[in-house]
C-alpha cells in the first residue's frame, strides 16, 4: 500500500523565486499505517519475549510441563498495547528514545505488576512459573525498545515510518532545528517544507536546502494552504515570523493543523527538564536540575557501586588478560594514571591501562614539529587520529575503550560515575569557558553522551555542549539510555582513536 502520492502544488502564483518541489499529499490512513506498524513490532516482541522465557524456563528443568496454560496467555497481551496507547508510545512520533525507554519501561512493568496481582486474587498464579514470569518481564524490558528501534529504522526504509511537518520561520533557530531532524530522522518528524518568516528579497538564493521554501504570509491569505497539501503538524518558531501570523496561528484549528509544536526563545532550557505549568492561562516553565539534587545524586551514587562491583567481577579476566598483554608488548608500567579535574574543581589521578610508549611527550613533541599541520588538529582537541605514541596493544585497547576499566577504581572511590561529562585535564578547561563551573558541579563519567554521540570525530565545542545538556537534563533514564549506546558505540568502534 503506498504511504502517501505527489499532489502538484504550484508555488508560481505566490512568486516564490525559487524552484517549486512538489509537496507530497498523505493519506488519512498514514497516521494508522504507523500506528499498525509499531503495534506489529510490539506484538512480536512480547511474543518472542514470552517463548524465549518459557524456552529458558523449559531447558532449566524441574517440574515445568504446562506448556499449554501459557499459550492460553497470549491473548492477555493486548493489554500491554492497551498500556502502550495510553503511554503515548503510537505512534511515538517526535519522542525521543530515552522518552521511549521510560514510557515503555513503565508501562510494561505496570502490566507485569497488574497481571501478577490479578494471579494472586483469583489463586491461579500457582500454575505457572514465577521464574519464566520474572523472565518474562526482564526480557520484554530489553527485547521491546530494541524492536521498536529496528521497526522505526525498516519503516524508515520502507517509507512508512515519519510524518510530515512544515517549519514555520526559518531563521538561526529554524535552521538548527532542521538540522537536527534531518540527523535524527527516526523520530519521525519529516520537514517537507519550509514556510520563511523573512522577504524573498532578504533570502540566500544560493542556499540549498532540498525542500520547497516559500514566504510564511502566504498563510494568512490561504489559511487552509497546508491542509490542502496534506499536512497537519506544523513547527513554529515564533520569533523568526511577523507578528500578524503569530498572532494568528495561536488557533491551528483554523490552518487545518492538528499538531503545533511551539519553539521557545529560552535556548539556556529545554528538554525533559521542563515541566509546563498552567498559570491563569499563562505558560509557567518549572526547569528541573534532577542531577543537583541530593535524593537523585544518592540514588545515581547507588547504581553506580551496584553495577560497578557486578561488572569488576564478571570483567576480571579481561582486566587481567589486559594487563599480561600491555606487559608483553612494551616495556613500562601496566597502568598509567593523569591527572584530572573533577567534582568541584578538585583534582584527582585518572586510573587506565597504559597504552603508549614510556617517552610519549618526547615523541608527539618531535612528530608535531616535523607535522606542523597536525599541530592544529592536537591543539583543538587533545587527540591525533594517528598517534605516534600509541603501543600494538594500545590501539586494540583504544579500539574497544578497554584502556578506560581500570577507572572502576575511581568510580568505587567516589571520584567518578558511570555516566557522566568525560573528565578534563588542566588545558581543557579554556575551552568550556563559562561552562566550567557547571561541570565542576557533578562527578566525570566512564561514559557520557560525548561517547555515544560521534566522540572523537566531534568538534570540542559539541562535547562541551553535550555535557551542559546532560548536567541540566540528566534522569536515571538517560544513563540507561547512554549504557546502553555505549556498548553498542565499543561494538561499533566508531570514533575511537
Amino acid at each position: 500500500m503506498p504511504a502517501s502520492t505527489k499532489v502538484t502544488t504550484s508555488f508560481d502564483r505566490y512568486e516564490n523565486p525559487r524552484i517549486a518541489l512538489p509537496l507530497k499529499m498523505v493519506t488519512p490512513f498514514r497516521r494508522g499505517i504507523m500506528t499498525a506498524w509499531m503495534i506489529l513490532a510490539d506484538l512480536i516482541s512480547l511474543i518472542f519475549a514470552g517463548w524465549l522465557s518459557i524456552s529458558i524456563r523449559s531447558w532449566l528443568g524441574g517440574s515445568f510441563t504446562n506448556l499449554g496454560a501459557y499459550y492460553a496467555l497470549v491473548p492477555l497481551l493486548t493489554i500491554f498495547f492497551i498500556a502502550y496507547s495510553i503511554s503515548g508510545l503510537y505512534p511515538g512520533i517526535g519522542m525521543t528514545p530515552i522518552e521511549e525507554l521510560r514510557r515503555t519501561t513503565r508501562s510494561s512493568s505496570s502490566v507485569v505488576v497488574a497481571l501478577s496481582l490479578i494471579a494472586f486474587l483469583t489463586q491461579t498464579g500457582m500454575k505457572y512459573s514465577r521464574l519464566a514470569f520474572v523472565l518474562f518481564w526482564i526480557l520484554t524490558l530489553i527485547i521491546v525498545p530494541v524492536n521498536r528501534l529496528i521497526a522505526r529504522r525498516l519503516g524508515y526504509s520502507l517509507g512508512i515510518w515519519g510524518e510530515p511537518f512544515a517549519l514555520i520561520g526559518f531563521g538561526p533557530q529554524g535552521q538548527r532545528i532542521l538540522r537536527f531532524l534531518q540527523q535524527n530522522r527516526l523520530y519521525g518528524i519529516k520537514p517537507v517544507v519550509i514556510m520563511n518568516g523573512q522577504d524573498h528579497s532578504e533570502m540566500d538564493p544560493d542556499k540549498e536546502i532540498g525542500l520547497p521554501e516559500i514566504n510564511a504570509s502566504i498563510l494568512v491569505n490561504d489559511k487552509m494552504f497546508l491542509a490542502r497539501s496534506g499536512i497537519r503538524s506544523a513547527i513554529l518558531v515564533p520569533t523568526e515570523i511577523p507578528a500578524s501570523l503569530r498572532d494568528a496561528l495561536v488557533d491551528e484549528q483554523q490552518f487545518g493543523l492538528k499538531k503545533l509544536i511551539l519553539i521557545s526563545s529560552l535556548n539556556w532550557i529545554g528538554g525533559t527538564a521542563v515541566v509546563a505549568h498552567d498559570m491563569g492561562g499563562l505558560l509557567g516553565l518549572e526547569v528541573e536540575r534532577n542531577l543537583l539534587d541530593a535524593p537523585q545524586r544518592l540514588f545515581k551514587r547507588f547504581v553506580d557501586l551496584c553495577i560497578t562491583a557486578l561488572g569488576g567481577l564478571v570483567g576480571f579476566p579481561i582486566l587481567l588478560l589486559c594487563a599480561v598483554l600491555i606487559h608483553l608488548d612494551s616495556s613500562g608500567p601496566i597502568f598509567y594514571r593523569q591527572e584530572r579535574i573533577g567534582k568541584d574543581g578538585k583534582k584527582f589521578r585518572l586510573w587506565k591501562f597504559r597504552t603508549m610508549v614510556p617517552n610519549a611527550d618526547e615523541i608527539l613533541e618531535k612528530y608535531l614539529s616535523k607535522n606542523p599541520e597536525l599541530r592544529e588538529e592536537w591543539e583543538t582537541s587533545h587527540k591525533l587520529k594517528k598517534d605516534p605514541r600509541v603501543t600494538r596493544v594500545g590501539k586494540i585497547l583504544r579500539k574497544f575503550s578497554l584502556d578506560e576499566l581500570p577507572q572502576l577504581i575511581n568510580i568505587l572511590a567516589g571520584e567518578m560515575s558511570l555516566v557522566g561529562p568525560r573528565p578534563i585535564v588542566a588545558d581543557e578547561v579554556k575551552f568550556y569557558e563559562e561552562s566550567f563551573r557547571l561541570y565542576t558541579q557533578v562527578l566525570p563519567g566512564l561514559t557520557g553522551l560525548w561517547q555515544v554521540s560521534g566522540r572523537s570525530d566531534t568538534s570540542y565545542r559539541y562535547r562541551v555542549s553535550l555535557d551542559e545538556y546532560y548536567i541540566r537534563h540528566w534522569s536515571i533514564w538517560m544513563d540507561i539510555y547512554i549504557l546502553i549506546r555505549t556498548v553498542w558505540v565499543v561494538i561499533k568502534r566508531s570514533g575511537a582513536y
